[in-house]
Protein backbone atom coordinates (compact mmCIF):
# COMPACT_ATOMS: atom_id res chain seq x y z
CA UNK A 1 0.00 0.00 0.00
CA UNK A 2 1.10 3.34 -1.01
CA UNK A 3 0.17 6.67 0.78
CA UNK A 4 0.44 10.50 -0.41
CA UNK A 5 1.79 12.78 2.94
CA UNK A 6 0.03 16.36 2.47
CA UNK A 7 1.23 19.30 4.75
CA UNK A 8 -1.34 21.66 4.82
CA UNK A 9 -1.25 25.14 6.94
CA UNK A 10 -4.87 26.83 7.68
CA UNK A 11 -5.47 29.67 9.69
CA UNK A 12 -4.02 29.37 12.76
CA UNK A 13 -0.88 28.35 10.80
CA UNK A 14 -0.78 30.91 8.79
CA UNK A 15 -1.38 33.89 11.01
CA UNK A 16 1.59 33.85 13.27
CA UNK A 17 0.36 37.13 15.46
CA UNK A 18 -2.70 37.25 15.96
CA UNK A 19 -3.80 36.07 19.64
CA UNK A 20 -5.66 32.72 19.46
CA UNK A 21 -8.32 34.09 21.28
CA UNK A 22 -9.13 37.00 18.93
CA UNK A 23 -9.98 34.40 15.69
CA UNK A 24 -13.12 34.04 17.97
CA UNK A 25 -13.36 30.16 16.50
CA UNK A 26 -13.23 26.56 19.01
CA UNK A 27 -12.08 24.87 15.20
CA UNK A 28 -9.02 27.31 14.28
CA UNK A 29 -7.03 24.12 12.62
CA UNK A 30 -9.59 22.35 11.65
CA UNK A 31 -12.29 23.27 9.43
CA UNK A 32 -9.98 23.80 6.28
CA UNK A 33 -8.60 20.30 6.68
CA UNK A 34 -12.16 18.67 7.37
CA UNK A 35 -13.62 20.27 4.22
CA UNK A 36 -11.17 18.79 2.34
CA UNK A 37 -11.49 15.25 3.83
CA UNK A 38 -15.07 15.48 2.98
CA UNK A 39 -14.78 16.09 -0.35
CA UNK A 40 -12.53 13.23 -0.59
CA UNK A 41 -9.25 15.23 -1.19
CA UNK A 42 -8.14 13.60 1.94
CA UNK A 43 -8.68 10.05 3.64
CA UNK A 44 -7.38 11.16 7.32
CA UNK A 45 -6.20 14.05 8.82
CA UNK A 46 -3.38 13.79 11.63
CA UNK A 47 -4.33 16.42 14.33
CA UNK A 48 -2.17 17.88 17.26
CA UNK A 49 -4.79 16.74 19.94
CA UNK A 50 -4.08 19.27 22.48
CA UNK A 51 -5.58 22.88 23.10
CA UNK A 52 -3.34 25.96 24.57
CA UNK A 53 -2.46 25.35 28.56
CA UNK A 54 -4.44 26.75 31.03
CA UNK A 55 -2.36 29.10 33.40
CA UNK A 56 -2.52 28.00 37.54
CA UNK A 57 -0.65 30.26 39.55
CA UNK A 58 2.58 32.69 39.06
CA UNK A 59 0.66 36.27 39.98
CA UNK A 60 3.36 37.75 40.36
CA UNK A 61 4.31 37.04 36.26
CA UNK A 62 3.22 38.85 33.89
CA UNK A 63 1.94 36.17 30.78
CA UNK A 64 1.81 37.24 27.13
CA UNK A 65 1.42 35.63 23.58
CA UNK A 66 3.99 34.03 22.12
CA UNK A 67 3.06 32.32 18.52
CA UNK A 68 4.90 30.81 15.78
CA UNK A 69 6.95 27.78 15.34
CA UNK A 70 9.11 26.30 17.96
CA UNK A 71 12.26 27.88 16.28
CA UNK A 72 10.86 31.31 15.79
CA UNK A 73 9.34 31.51 19.54
CA UNK A 74 12.54 29.87 20.81
CA UNK A 75 14.43 33.03 18.92
CA UNK A 76 11.77 35.87 20.12
CA UNK A 77 13.08 34.71 23.70
CA UNK A 78 16.81 34.75 22.71
CA UNK A 79 16.90 38.63 21.56
CA UNK A 80 18.93 40.33 24.38
CA UNK A 81 15.87 42.82 24.36
CA UNK A 82 13.48 40.28 24.61
CA UNK A 83 10.09 41.26 26.98
CA UNK A 84 10.32 37.57 27.39
CA UNK A 85 12.15 35.65 30.53
CA UNK A 86 11.27 32.17 29.72
CA UNK A 87 8.66 30.22 27.26
CA UNK A 88 6.10 27.00 28.19
CA UNK A 89 6.01 25.03 25.42
CA UNK A 90 5.28 21.10 24.67
CA UNK A 91 8.09 19.64 25.69
CA UNK A 92 7.55 16.75 23.30
CA UNK A 93 7.82 19.07 20.83
CA UNK A 94 11.15 20.37 21.85
CA UNK A 95 12.23 16.86 21.89
CA UNK A 96 11.16 16.12 18.38
CA UNK A 97 13.15 18.97 16.52
CA UNK A 98 16.48 17.74 18.49
CA UNK A 99 16.15 20.79 21.55
CA UNK A 100 15.87 19.21 24.65
CA UNK A 101 18.61 20.71 26.03
CA UNK A 102 16.29 23.83 25.87
CA UNK A 103 14.15 21.94 28.58
CA UNK A 104 14.73 23.74 31.96
CA UNK A 105 11.99 22.35 33.92
CA UNK A 106 8.74 19.67 33.13
CA UNK A 107 5.86 21.70 34.33
CA UNK A 108 2.71 19.41 35.97
CA UNK A 109 0.40 19.38 39.06
CA UNK A 110 3.40 18.06 41.36
CA UNK A 111 6.20 20.31 39.93
CA UNK A 112 5.37 24.21 39.62
CA UNK A 113 1.36 23.96 39.86
CA UNK A 114 0.19 23.43 36.25
CA UNK A 115 -2.43 21.38 34.31
CA UNK A 116 -1.47 20.66 31.01
CA UNK A 117 -3.95 21.11 27.81
CA UNK A 118 -6.97 18.81 26.96
CA UNK A 119 -5.14 16.18 24.64
CA UNK A 120 -1.56 17.38 25.23
CA UNK A 121 0.94 15.27 23.68
CA UNK A 122 -1.42 12.91 21.75
CA UNK A 123 -2.54 12.83 18.07
CA UNK A 124 -5.86 12.47 17.11
CA UNK A 125 -6.86 10.67 13.27
CA UNK A 126 -9.74 12.22 11.85
CA UNK A 127 -11.04 9.75 8.85
CA UNK A 128 -14.40 10.26 6.57
CA UNK A 129 -17.63 9.17 8.78
CA UNK A 130 -18.40 5.34 7.18
CA UNK A 131 -14.93 4.51 5.85
CA UNK A 132 -14.79 1.10 7.22
CA UNK A 133 -11.46 0.03 5.31
CA UNK A 134 -9.81 3.24 6.74
CA UNK A 135 -10.87 2.89 9.50
CA UNK A 136 -9.65 -0.89 10.29
CA UNK A 137 -6.01 0.04 8.93
CA UNK A 138 -5.78 2.81 11.44
CA UNK A 139 -7.39 0.46 14.42
CA UNK A 140 -3.70 -0.68 14.59
CA UNK A 141 -2.00 2.19 15.91
CA UNK A 142 -4.82 2.88 18.34
CA UNK A 143 -2.99 3.04 22.06
CA UNK A 144 -5.64 2.16 24.46
CA UNK A 145 -4.60 3.85 27.67
CA UNK A 146 -4.04 6.60 25.78
CA UNK A 147 -7.02 6.82 23.83
CA UNK A 148 -9.19 6.42 26.73
CA UNK A 149 -7.66 8.97 29.10
CA UNK A 150 -7.98 11.68 25.72
CA UNK A 151 -11.94 10.89 25.20
CA UNK A 152 -12.56 11.45 29.14
CA UNK A 153 -10.22 14.97 29.24
CA UNK A 154 -12.19 15.92 25.59
CA UNK A 155 -15.44 15.24 27.51
CA UNK A 156 -14.93 17.67 30.31
CA UNK A 157 -14.07 20.03 27.19
CA UNK A 158 -17.51 19.34 25.62
CA UNK A 159 -19.20 19.76 28.97
CA UNK A 160 -17.69 22.78 29.15
CA UNK A 161 -17.67 24.31 25.77
CA UNK A 162 -14.69 25.11 25.60
CA UNK A 163 -12.04 25.29 22.59
CA UNK A 164 -9.09 26.64 21.95
CA UNK A 165 -8.92 29.96 23.65
CA UNK A 166 -10.12 29.22 27.10
CA UNK A 167 -8.41 28.00 30.17
CA UNK A 168 -9.44 24.87 31.12
CA UNK A 169 -6.29 22.24 32.52
CA UNK A 170 -6.70 19.14 33.24
CA UNK A 171 -4.27 16.23 34.17
CA UNK A 172 -5.07 12.61 34.00
CA UNK A 173 -3.42 9.13 35.37
CA UNK A 174 -3.78 5.64 35.59
CA UNK A 175 -3.70 4.76 38.99
CA UNK A 176 -2.70 0.88 38.14
CA UNK A 177 -0.52 0.87 35.28
CA UNK A 178 -0.85 -2.59 34.56
CA UNK A 179 -4.59 -1.75 34.46
CA UNK A 180 -7.00 0.78 32.50
CA UNK A 181 -9.64 0.49 35.11
CA UNK A 182 -9.20 3.11 36.82
CA UNK A 183 -8.20 6.89 35.82
CA UNK A 184 -8.49 10.19 37.98
CA UNK A 185 -8.68 12.98 36.14
CA UNK A 186 -7.44 17.42 37.92
CA UNK A 187 -8.73 19.53 35.94
CA UNK A 188 -8.98 23.76 36.79
CA UNK A 189 -11.18 26.44 35.26
CA UNK A 190 -8.93 29.72 35.67
CA UNK A 191 -10.40 33.52 35.37
CA UNK A 192 -8.33 36.40 36.57
CA UNK A 193 -7.60 35.31 40.09
CA UNK A 194 -10.38 32.91 40.44
CA UNK A 195 -9.98 29.30 39.88
CA UNK A 196 -12.06 25.62 40.41
CA UNK A 197 -10.65 22.58 40.89
CA UNK A 198 -12.68 19.91 39.39
CA UNK A 199 -14.84 17.40 41.69
CA UNK A 200 -17.66 18.90 39.63
CA UNK A 201 -16.74 21.71 37.23
CA UNK A 202 -20.01 22.64 35.94
CA UNK A 203 -22.12 22.40 39.50
CA UNK A 204 -19.47 24.59 40.57
CA UNK A 205 -19.84 27.25 38.00
CA UNK A 206 -17.46 26.91 35.66
CA UNK A 207 -19.61 26.81 32.84
CA UNK A 208 -20.43 30.15 33.67
CA UNK A 209 -17.21 31.27 34.22
CA UNK A 210 -15.92 30.43 30.56
CA UNK A 211 -18.64 32.62 29.45
CA UNK A 212 -17.65 35.39 31.18
CA UNK A 213 -13.73 34.85 30.39
CA UNK A 214 -15.07 34.90 26.18
CA UNK A 215 -17.05 38.28 26.97
CA UNK A 216 -14.10 40.02 28.67
CA UNK A 217 -11.40 39.07 25.91
CA UNK A 218 -9.51 41.65 25.34
CA UNK A 219 -9.34 42.93 21.92
CA UNK A 220 -5.78 43.08 21.38
CA UNK A 221 -2.59 40.84 22.41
Amino acid sequence: MSTIVKALRTLGDKDQSTALYNFGAKSLWTTELEEKLTSGQLDVIVHCLKDPTARRGGRHLRFANLRGNVKRRLAKVDKPESEYTCMIMSAAGLERVGLKRRITQHLGSKDGGILHAVGQGALGLEIRKGDAAVLELLNQLVDRKSALACLAERALMRTLEGGCSVPIGVETEWLDPQRDSVLRMRAIVRSGKKSMMAASLVEAGADANLKNINTHRPSKD
